[in-house]
């Protein structure tokens, strides 16, 4: 047995006695970070949203001393906006830059087009971060509606000196940074910075992000720490991409793939009793196989979700984590992404 796969079954026991609760509280902790994240305005265009749980992960992996399960809790929940820097930062000695990742508790991120918005929970280190910005990349001080804002690069433009930014991405987008209800709040635009700190429409306030959600707790959920979670909005009219949501869940020795996805009323119920039934059958196309084989799951747990608008539908594929997969690497949860991304996915169901 390695010694990372023993460090963390080493959190093995807490994580067991604490997974019904983890269960039933997934989702309130969530929607306090979304409710600071500002939703972009347009339609037509591919909704990205993100959360990663830090903490919980470096709890989970406790048992491998703090350099190992900080490298672990960043590489398996960091957004992938920020995994580069996340990356660099836990691979390189020294200090750690503006942006410390590891003390960074909760991260939520969303993208549409060229905006994209951040926010994080990082109890001691969101109020030096600014000015370390300042000092690092010559950020310039606002106050944007009596609020202290850290500001760099006009809107709609692109600076490669600012890629060592970590806000700035591999593009050098420009940045704006504030405190709001003790979160890091950051946006790439004035208009998103604006939103944020007006309380202007926030993720939280969407209907369907929070039913996707939903699927996270209540009985039949997963059990086990819940590392990160991508949310994938279209306009919800077509059956083969909805709206849907993708989980990575672990115990520390299985790991769970959640895929929820937004169905009609009338049809989810039929929807569940086919991806029930054609789990054993063959698999997507160009795969020589079943989806159990591909998902490395036998039977997986199906679901309808009947939130206060919406219907869900919820599918688990859970196993022990494969010995051939990197432990920062969650199969099953990947193969959802890969799939929808790849317009696979629906051939579960339809």
């Amino acid at each position: 047995m390695s010694a990372l796969l023993r460090g963390l079954i080493c959190g093995l026991l807490v994580a067991a006695q604490a997974g019904l609760a983890q269960a039933q509280d997934r989702v309130e902790p969530i929607l306090a970070l979304l409710s600071a994240l500002p939703m972009p305005q347009g339609t037509g265009q591919m909704t990205e949203i993100a959360f990663g749980d830090p903490a919980a992960m470096r709890d989970l992996a406790a048992g491998l001393g703090p350099e190992q399960a900080g490298f672990l809790a960043l590489a398996r929940t960091i957004p992938v906006e920020f995994a580069q820097s996340a990356a660099m930062q836990a691979m390189a000695p020294g200090p750690s830059g503006a942006l410390d990742f590891g003390q960074v508790d909760r991260i939520a991120t969303i993208r549409r087009a060229q905006a994209f918005a951040s926010v994080m929970e990082a109890p001691g280190h969101a109020d030096t971060i600014g000015p370390a910005l300042v000092a690092q990349f010559g950020y310039l001080i606002d106050d944007r509606l009596g609020v202290q804002v850290w500001a760099r690069g006009a809107d709609d433009t692109r600076d490669p000196a600012s890629r060592g930014d970590p806000f700035s991405g591999n593009t050098g987008q420009p940045a704006r940074l504030a405190l709001r209800a003790g979160f890091l709040v950051h946006g790439s635009s004035w208009a998103l910075m604006d939103q944020a700190l007006t309380g202007g429409a926030m993720v939280a306030d969407d209907p369907t992000v929070v039913a996707l959600l939903e699927s996270l707790q209540g009985s039949g959920a997963p059990d086990g720490v819940l590392a990160a979670v991508r949310i994938y909005m279209g306009d919800g009219s077509d059956l083969t991409a909805p709206a849907l949501l993708v989980a990575d869940l672990t115990d520390g020795v299985a790991d769970t793939g959640l895929l929820a996805f937004i169905a009609p009323a009338d049809q989810a119920a039929e929807m569940a009793e086919t991806i029930q039934m054609r789990w054993g059958s063959d698999g997507p196309e160009h795969f020589d196989g079943s989806w159990a084989t591909l998902f490395d799951a036998e039977t997986p747990v199906v679901r309808v979700v009947e939130t206060s608008a919406l219907s869900v539908v919820s599918v688990a594929a859970a196993g022990r984590h494969r010995p051939d997969t990197p432990p920062w690497q969650n199969r099953r949860a990947s193969r959802f992404d890969e799939l929808y991304l790849n317009g696979g996915l629906a051939a579960l169901w339809q």
